[in-house]
Formats: C-alpha cells, structure tokens, sequence
C-alpha cells in the first residue's frame, strides 16, 4: 500500500511534469519566436512550403525539436524529431489571415525520460500508440507487459507501477509508466 501510495505520487510528478513542458514559459517563448519567422510566414501565406519548411528547419529556437503547421486535418510543414512529446498548437495569424496551426514540441521523449527520472528517481516508460515509439530509463521494461498499476517484476526487480495516458505531437497517444522500487 505504501509502494503504490509513492509510485502514484511520482506519476503525479510526471503528469505534472509533461504539462509543464507543454503549456510552460518555454513553448511560448518558442511560439513566439518560431511563429514570427519571416519566411516561415511568407511561405505559408504564398503556399511556398518548401521556404515555409526551411525557414523551420533552420529556426534558431535551440529547445524547440519539432514544428507542424497543419490547415485543417492537412499538414503544410513538418520537421524536426519523431518522437516527441506535445506541443501546445495556436492559430499561426498574419495581417489578420489564419496561416494554420502552429504546434511546437520543445522536448523529445527521451528528454522527458530522463527528466522524470532525474526529478523521482523512478524508472520511467513511455511508449506511443506508432509502432517502435518506446523509450525507457530502464531498457529491460521496453518489451515488458506492465500493469496499468501494481506491483511488477522486470528485468529480475521487484517494483509497483502507476500509469497514466497523454496525447503526443500530432495528437499519438502516449501511455506512460512510473516504475518505483517496490
């Protein structure tokens, strides 16, 4: 009981964690700065997708890892990384025109891993719903059926899960564990 009461906290952590690095003063920032580039504006607005595309590809956000614009259900420009966690999508607007929808992720998974572990000192999981989209601080788990929560053996160790789901960039679906001792 005590176990499960301290993994559920943790995942708490992570939950809050993940928010954070989707809606905080970073992805702003990135928004702004990202969303103001000339040529990612001019192309959008000509439907030059290849400038609208380079200009993100070279932006100089150094925590931004993944940008989309989509019109509609219709992606114009995505680079960067694959798996990522969300981004916070805003209306992309320029002299008073709707360009698209703006998504920028400033953290990939791993980053988020190794964040949550560094914070709880847990094993973290995430795996998303595209296939081969895994990662872990704790490689024997990758593979492992883990429990939504309670108690689980993994790689010869004893700990007690707590899980929780968010969607991804692009709206995949993570599912993501918290492993602590048991």
């Amino acid at each position: 009981m005590v176990a499960q009461t301290r993994a559920d906290t943790y995942a708490a952590v992570a939950r809050r964690t993940y928010r954070q690095e989707v809606f905080g003063d970073a992805g702003g920032s990135a928004f702004s700065h990202i969303s103001s580039l000339p040529g990612l504006r001019r192309g959008l607005a000509t439907g030059d997708y290849a400038l609208a595309r380079a200009a993100l590809r070279d932006q100089p956000v150094r925590h931004a890892v993944r940008a989309r614009v989509t019109r509609g259900s219709r992606v114009l420009v995505d680079v960067g990384l694959d798996f990522v966690i969300a981004g916070n999508p805003r209306p992309l607007v320029a002299g008073g025109r709707t360009l698209g929808q703006l998504e920028i992720s400033i953290q990939d998974v791993i980053g988020f891993v190794k964040l949550v572990h560094r914070l709880t000192g847990t094993q973290v999981v995430v795996r998303g719903s595209v296939p081969h989209h895994a990662e872990s601080s704790l490689p024997a788990a990758l593979g492992a059926a883990l429990p939504a929560k309670g108690p689980v053996t993994v790689g010869g160790r004893r700990y007690v899960a707590s899980s929780f789901a968010r969607p991804g960039f692009g709206g995949e679906r993570l599912s993501v564990w918290i492993l602590a001792p048991a």
